[in-house]
């Protein structure tokens, strides 16, 4: 009882003198405000440290500091690190208290990259890459010095076109990155670069074949590796008429740079040279318009003279002779000039070498004709018996369109003279059976056929035969003659003579050799009738003795001069559909041409010293062979014997004509004699009156000899301008006595040799008789 009352006693004690102040040994309390940061970017303004803290007593209740007593020394904001800032605080019982907070001041910016605006981006492919560090430039808001950590090109190629990303990384030293891409453009706008091949030809003959326009250049690119001529602009050019013209080329890359490069191109008449006609005109003055009494009119058309015509073609009759008739048409304008023919000189008396003989013959005695058929060029000009045509000629402004084949057919061997001009050319053309190939649901080819077309036609009739279930054969377009010069473009190339070497050149013919493999292979095959054995032939065909006649081939040669037998043959009697064609484009390397043959007038060399009458009959061999009246004149004789005679024997016994009076010759009998083969010019004012071309009234006999291959501007050059069989150099018509290209051919389907093994001995030999028969001749 008296322990607890003391216990009482002692804790009333306590509590009056604490409530009295009698002790107070409590430090003032020191808070963080709850909003105060503790975490600065580096580089940030200081906060107000005042505010920092709340400073509580449990005497004095809020305490207010003053900057003294804080410490903040050592913190420094630009730093990145943790100070310590110091608050001490004081009760007014003098309690003390010190509290550290903790700043941290941190960098938590990214490096900034800045592009640079003045570099370019855009590049032209294949440039040189440029240095992409010097694009951008870095700032950090922490670190003095810093750079691009790592620059990403890897999807950059400079060397393609198209847009890439370069990726600029950068790194401050905390390990802040940030990062900027640059879009670079790889652009083309270099056009592409046409080179004119200087070692091609860019002079043509007008009548020339047209060339392969796109060998004339190339083309290379900056950026394609393949580039070709996007297209060729030869609207201007016409290889049948002489000029000057440009061809353009067109070239585009990938990315659409275009460029153009121009060729000029010449289409010449050699004739001509470097001068014009009327420059000729005035070099040859002293023989060419002459106009002695000076009254504009040529001496020739009023001096009184007898021109002698010499030629078997075509008929020994004056009166059916439709040469001479056209000659005796052109006599009718001059009051002054009579015309004859030499009697000697017709079919009855021979041929070409009988023809030459008589030529001799009237040299030696004198009684030369004025113009005469040149049988034999080689042998003409060899005996001196032809006057030079050469001022003739280039005085001549018609004479600009005769062809180059013909111009060069018309060269003596030696390139010294002009004896002669052609008054025809006949080739040989290809012919196909078009309602063969539609029986047989084959596809008819266009007239812009090529080679390689016609190689596949062949293989699909083939195909047909080599089933034997029917009787059909594909035929040939016969390459034998002109083929070094198809295939090959060996000058001339007629039965493997190159007229430029004027020798026998088989073993350059590597296309020609083939073609002959084929052929000497499709024999073997079954392919070629008249090679079967009667035991191979099919059922079908056994009585077949005319495959091309009997209308079971598809392709055949048909020569122009006999064209009134083929078409009265084979469409009129047989009942063909048969279509003319142009010779397929050559493949590459080959001369698209036909094969022909050109006849030729020349005048006398006596009239050398007969220089008026000289211009009179050189314009009668002009009006006989290419130009404009000449041959207007001689085609005109067709519709005047046709009025006369109807056309047709049956027509004019029918309007009560008597066979008596029926003409030996008549356009329904021997129209070629009326049309006389093609002539050797190009010009357009000739060329669309030929009959052929003109073509005869739906309703007419003549109907049938309506193809439209004739309307074709690429036959029409092929039929002026063939290639030639080059009688005109000497020894060559004697050596081919010795050649018949077959033989090389059946050398190849018989004894198994091959082409290359066999063309030289033939060249050797060939060129063996050639060297013998040179030895005859005088120049």
């Amino acid at each position: 009882m008296v322990k607890k009352f003391s216990f009482l006693v002692l804790l009333s004690l306590l509590i009056f003198v604490s409530a009295c102040g009698i002790l107070d040994n409590t430090a003032p309390d020191i808070s963080v405000k709850e909003t105060f940061k503790t975490t600065y970017e580096v580089g940030a303004s200081e906060p107000d440290w005042l505010d920092a803290v709340v400073v509580t007593d449990q005497r004095d209740g809020t305490i207010t500091l003053t900057e003294s007593d804080i410490d903040r020394s050592n913190v420094d904001m630009d730093t990145v690190g943790t100070f310590a800032v110091g608050y001490h605080a004081v009760d007014s019982r003098n309690n003390k208290i010190s509290k550290l907070i903790t700043i941290t001041i941190q960098d938590t910016t990214a490096p900034v990259i800045v592009v640079d605006d003045t570099k370019k981006t855009t590049y032209e492919v294949g440039s040189d890459a440029p240095d992409w560090s010097t694009f951008v430039s870095v700032t950090d808001n922490y670190d003095d010095v810093i750079t691009i950590d790592s620059t990403d090109t890897l999807n950059v190629d400079i060397n393609t076109v198209g847009t890439f990303d370069v990726r600029y990384q950068a790194i401050d030293s905390i390990g802040n990155n940030s990062s900027e891409t640059i879009t670079v453009t790889i652009q083309d706008t270099i056009a592409p670069v046409i080179t004119i091949d200087d070692t091609k030809m860019s002079t043509y003959g007008v009548g020339s074949d047209t060339p392969d326009w796109s060998v004339f250049v190339s083309v290379t690119d900056n950026y394609d590796d393949t580039i070709a001529i996007d297209r060729i602009d030869t609207a201007t050019v016409d290889m049948n008429t002489v000029g000057t013209y440009d061809v353009i080329y067109y070239a585009v890359d990938s990315s659409g740079n275009e460029e153009s490069e121009t060729i000029t191109f010449k289409v010449i008449n050699d004739l001509i040279g470097d001068k014009t006609v009327e420059e000729w005109k005035a070099y040859y003055s002293q023989i060419i318009g002459i106009d002695e009494n000076g009254n504009g009119t040529p001496d020739w058309q009023e001096q009184e003279m007898e021109i002698v015509y010499a030629s078997h073609f075509f008929e020994d009759e004056d009166q059916y002779n439709t040469q001479f008739r056209n000659a005796q048409k052109w006599a009718a304008q001059y009051d002054n000039i009579t015309v004859v023919r030499d009697q000697r000189f017709k079919k009855s008396a021979g041929y070409d070498f009988a023809q030459l003989q008589m030529l001799l013959t009237a040299a030696s005695e004198g009684t030369m004709p004025d113009i005469f058929y040149s049988p034999l060029p080689d042998e003409v000009y060899d005996h001196n018996l032809s006057l030079d045509l050469t001022p003739y000629l280039r005085t001549d402004s018609e004479a600009l369109y005769i062809s180059q084949n013909a111009i060069d057919y018309m060269k003596s061997f030696d390139g010294l003279e002009l004896y002669g001009i052609p008054f025809m050319s006949v080739s040989q053309m290809p012919a196909i059976n078009v309602g063969l190939l539609r029986e047989h649901n084959i596809s008819v080819p266009s007239y812009d056929w090529t080679y390689e077309e016609y190689e596949a036609l062949r293989h699909e009739v083939g195909a047909l035969t080599d089933a034997g279930d029917q009787c059909i054969f594909p035929g040939i377009i016969d390459f034998s003659q002109h083929g070094p010069h198809y295939f090959d473009s060996i000058p001339n190339g007629w039965k493997g003579f190159n007229i430029e070497t004027q020798r026998f050149d088989f073993e350059s013919a590597d296309g020609f050799g083939a073609w002959l493999e084929e052929v000497a292979y499709e024999g073997n095959q079954g392919w070629d009738f008249f090679y079967l054995e009667q035991s191979q032939i099919p059922e079908a065909c056994q009585n077949v003795g005319w495959p091309w006649g009997d209308g079971i081939q598809a392709i055949q040669n048909m020569k122009l001069y006999s064209l009134n037998f083929d078409i009265d043959t084979f469409v009129s009697e047989r009942g063909l559909d048969i279509d003319l064609y142009p010779m397929p484009e050559a493949p590459l390397g080959g001369q698209t041409t036909l094969p022909g043959y050109y006849d030729t007038f020349s005048l006398s060399y006596t009239l050398e010293n007969d220089p008026i009458k000289a211009e009179a009959v050189f314009d009668l061999a002009k009006w006989l062979s290419y130009g404009e009246d000449g041959t207007s004149a001689r085609w005109s004789l067709i519709d005047e014997d046709i009025i006369l005679y109807g056309e047709t024997y049956e027509a004019f016994i029918e309007a009560g004509g008597v066979h008596e009076d029926w003409p030996k010759v008549h356009p329904s009998t021997h129209l070629m004699d009326y049309i006389s083969g093609w002539p050797i010019t190009t010009n357009p004012n000739v060329i669309e009156h030929h009959p052929l071309v003109k073509g005869f009234p739906e309703n007419s006999a003549f109907a049938v000899y309506n193809f439209d291959a004739f309307k074709n501007p690429e036959f029409q050059r092929q039929l002026s301008n063939p290639v030639a069989y080059p009688r005109q150099i000497p020894a060559v018509t004697k050596t081919y006595a010795h050649l018949n290209t077959w033989e090389i051919k059946e050398q190849i389907r018989l004894e198994g040799y091959t082409y290359a093994e066999i063309a030289g001995t033939w060249d050797h030999e060939l060129n063996i008789y050639l060297d013998d028969y040179l030895r005859n001749y005088n120049e």
